[in-house]
């Protein structure tokens, strides 16, 4: 069955049976960023208390959904949210719209910081590219002592095209999940079992941060981040048939 998301109803649609579904997008959200700042070094969290800072790495650009960021990998300063009111058990959810450009080694679009940053504790959202030509790949990878071990390599993307990736941790699933565009990629290599157990904290979010001095170069747009799993049926509607879903629209 092909759900349809009606943004003018905020509901799933199935087309053949004519029946609405609602799914709640705002159960477990704890931060969302709209990236729809203009001026100034502020990046508000339009659902929580987690505000970052804006660094000079950053251009306000036209996006997905009205603004979002220009991440440019010439620089190291991008968005940070230090000390954010953030933890979870088990389960989290992230996803954000992005479009990458060509960098020559995996970009951290998205780190959770979960314990000491010099311990490697941290959850990632990376992008894999090696040439201007070359498509991309998405991984979501748990590392450290904290959160156990869990990698996904997922299919290849084109560059400079709009994706929705959506990384879960489930703990009724063996492994993380990718979703790309709103479909999970089951084309998969090394990947590790999740084993992860407990409530971690978060210490420290970047986006579009250093890793191994290579710094994400990508458009992103409404990155959020929640506490639970999303369900196929949440991950449908954020997608909205390949438009987005603003934030104001999530019942």
């Amino acid at each position: 069955m092909q759900l349809v998301f009606d943004a003018s109803k905020k509901m799933l649609m199935d087309p053949t049976n004519k029946l609405y579904l609602r799914p709640e997008l705002k159960a477990g959200l704890i931060s969302v960023w709209e990236f729809d700042e203009t001026t100034g070094t502020v990046s508000t969290d339009a659902h929580g208390p987690n505000d970052g800072v804006i660094g000079s790495g950053v251009s306000f650009v036209a996006g997905k959904i009205a603004g979002a960021y220009d991440i440019s990998e010439t620089t190291i300063d991008n968005m940070i949210v230090d000390t954010p009111t953030m933890s979870f058990t088990n389960a989290m959810t992230i996803n954000v719209w992005i479009k990458p450009r060509y960098a020559n080694q995996q970009q951290h679009v998205i780190k959770l910081i979960t314990e000491d940053q010099a311990d490697g504790d941290h959850a990632s959202l990376i992008v894999y590219c090696t040439s201007p030509s070359d498509p991309c790949d998405f991984a979501f990878a748990t590392i450290g002592s904290a959160l156990e071990q869990g990698l996904v390599n997922s299919s290849t993307y084109p560059l400079n095209a709009w994706v929705m990736v959506t990384c879960v941790l489930d703990p009724g699933q063996t492994y993380p999940l990718i979703y790309v565009n709103g479909v999970e990629d089951t084309n998969q290599t090394g990947r590790i079992a999740f084993s992860g157990s407990g409530t971690y904290t978060v210490y420290q979010i970047t986006m579009g941060n250093v890793y191994q001095h290579v710094v994400a170069d990508c458009v992103m747009d409404q990155p959020a981040i929640w506490g639970v799993a999303l369900s196929q049926a949440q991950i449908t509607a954020l997608y909205n048939s390949g438009n987005g879903l603003p934030y104001t629209a999530w019942s």
